[in-house]
């Protein structure tokens, strides 16, 4: 078979278009990855934010102020009885 330079351009053109469009799929495919990681963060950041938007609400409550006063500094409520677990010491 006798190759002349008619059909040796086209077949090269036809490589060269081959060959692009593979790599073009692959970076398609590696930035669709890269977008749906991106995505998931958001979510995750997204659900993470309301958590804490919703305990710094909790912590401007009463209820909060008063677990802390009780748990964290050790203070009673008038006439309260506070009873001390001797076996955990």
């Amino acid at each position: 078979m006798k190759w002349n330079k008619g059909k040796l351009v086209i077949y090269g053109v036809i490589a060269y278009t081959l060959i692009t469009f593979v790599q073009q799929q692959i970076t398609i495919n590696r930035l669709n990855r890269e977008h749906q990681d991106m995505y998931n963060k958001i979510e995750m950041a997204k659900k993470e934010n309301k958590r804490l938007q919703k305990e710094i609400r909790y912590s401007k409550t009463i209820d909060f102020i008063k677990k802390i006063a009780s748990d964290e500094l050790g203070l009673v409520k008038k006439g309260q009885t506070v009873y001390i677990d001797i076996n955990n010491k």
